[in-house]
């Protein structure tokens, strides 16, 4: 495909707003619930349709070490860039690679909390560009280099807070090269990658059902992001984000309301990743024969992924699995995907992009001898594409079987931009 046509796709494309998901990490579990965050394909939120994400070198971990600190120990990260997946069981911090994508070679295991004067750590937030890997403690800042996972300097005291506040939680904000954190007690803190205050502190407060143990930020709708586009009817929000392993709040905002974790209410960590949310609409298609998808059983689920996490500049593929071999198929994207359950269609699939919508764009391609089928979006043009730049596909395959009538339709997806 010509990078006109890809710059067509963005041109048409260019202006949405924020989403994606945030997971909540269980101790004891090895499970990372996830959160769909409110978006065009999930005006209100909802639960991953993924389910949670498996972590098994985190469930291999003992269980949360007892707090030497005045907060709940454990945390949580994202790296958005090398699909790594940071958690923490409150003294070992475990890099492994995230389940939605093919990360091989990525399995560390580290005990960090030996260098903070609790042996605790009660917080993890990554900087993907920078490179570096920012633990706490309830009252020290500590950057580790995030590959080999070695010190970069010695623990920084946060000398600005209160005795009586204790950091549970840490987020890296790349709009603006800052951390943000929140205390046990519900207040929410603003600080430089040296420990300063940037402005007084603390910066909000939440009300929250239990003790906050988690902080994330959306990196989706930060500092000159995209406004959403009048088809979409999302909340917007839930830019910091805290949660108390019970629900999932909005740092600044009490009036967006509580989303609920998913999880099992033992969440010591909260993280965030631009990652698709999944639009569940394909079935075993054609009714009538096995021409389309997996010949052996009758036709087989399309399935659809992202390769890569979708932030800017980070090259990534729209992957088809389980289509017709050797076969045209389309590649369909618009703003929004069809409200309220799409179009359900008689071949049992529903489909979420109007084909003869204004703003859609249709790319025709060939799936391979597998099945497969991708579209790979370059750096040179996802660099372009600001935070929140937020776009909806489906593929869709002629029914060979049945050409008169209907093609079949995959999964549909949403995605959203994020900074890494």
């Amino acid at each position: 495909m010509s990078c006109i046509r890809f710059a067509l796709i963005l041109g048409i494309l260019a202006a949405i707003v924020p989403a994606q998901v945030a997971y909540v990490v269980e101790q004891g579990s090895g499970q990372a619930a996830a959160k769909y965050l409110p978006s065009a394909g999930y005006p209100n939120t909802a639960d991953s349709a993924r389910g949670s994400l498996d972590l098994p070198e985190f469930g291999n971990l003992p269980p949360a070490a007892i707090s030497n600190a005045g907060a709940p120990v454990g945390g949580a990260c994202i790296d958005q860039h090398t699909r790594a997946v940071y958690s923490c069981n409150g003294f070992t911090v475990q890099r492994e690679a995230h389940p939605l994508y093919n990360v091989p070679g990525l399995t560390t295991s580290v005990g960090l909390g030996v260098y903070f004067p609790s042996n605790t750590i009660t917080g993890m937030a990554v900087d993907s560009d920078g490179g570096v890997l920012y633990c706490v403690d309830d009252h020290f800042l500590i950057a580790f280099d995030k590959n080999t996972m070695a010190p970069l300097h010695a623990a920084d005291y946060l000398y600005w807070l209160d005795q009586g506040d204790h950091l549970s939680g840490i987020g890296w904000e790349s709009s603006t090269d800052t951390l943000w954190g929140c205390a046990s007690n519900g207040e929410i803190y603003n600080f430089d990658t040296s420990g300063d205050p940037i402005g007084s502190q603390p910066r909000s407060t939440v009300s929250s059902a239990g003790t906050l143990s988690g902080c994330a930020v959306n990196t989706s709708n930060g500092l000159n992001s995209q406004l959403m586009p009048p088809c979409s009817f999302q909340v917007v929000g839930y830019h910091i984000m805290v949660t108390d392993g019970i629900n999932i709040y909005d740092a600044f905002s009490n009036g967006n309301g509580p989303l609920p974790a998913n999880g099992n209410g033992t969440a010591h960590g909260l993280a965030y990743s631009s990652d698709g949310q999944l639009i569940p609409a394909s079935s075993p298609c054609p009714l009538n024969g096995g021409a389309v998808g997996n010949p052996s059983n009758g036709g087989g689920f399309a399935s659809i992924r992202t390769d890569a996490v979708p932030t800017s500049g980070n090259p990534f593929g729209l992957e088809l699995t389980a289509g017709p071999i050797n076969h045209q198929c389309s590649l369909l994207f618009d703003y929004c995907p069809i409200q309220n359950g799409g179009v359900a269609l008689p071949t049992g699939d529903a489909m979420y992009i109007w084909p003869l919508s204004l703003s859609v764009v249709i790319v025709p391609l060939m799936t391979d001898g597998f099945g497969q089928a991708s579209l790979t979006l370059p750096p040179a043009l996802t660099g372009v594409a600001p935070a929140g730049f937020q776009f909806s596909y489906q593929w869709y395959f002629p029914d060979v079987s049945n050409p008169t009538l209907y093609g079949c339709f995959s999964d549909a997806m949403t995605v959203t931009w994020g900074l890494r």
